[in-house]
């Protein structure tokens, strides 16, 4: 899979975590690598890519940059839905 943009709405937040985390396996990253790129316990990224947590905004940025992303907040246009 390339890397590519992500786009999120509301209603798919799920997806972009899982999405997200396809990417970071597909790198060789593992959850350890990430964990520590962050500072918090592996567990914390278990849980964020099964969905068992919804993070917050400070945590999604720390783990987009860990697997080297960035968050970009776009206008919607009109074929947004």
């Amino acid at each position: 899979m390339d890397k590519a943009t992500i786009c999120v709405t509301l209603q798919n937040g799920e997806q972009f975590i899982v999405e997200t985390a396809e990417y970071r396996k597909e790198s060789g990253m593992t959850q350890e690598e990430v964990a520590k790129s962050m500072e918090v316990p592996q567990s914390t990224i278990a849980r964020l890519e099964g969905y068992k947590t919804i993070p917050r905004i400070d945590t999604y940025i720390k783990y987009l940059d860990a697997v080297g992303y960035k968050l970009k907040i776009v206008p919607k246009d009109d074929t947004d839905e």
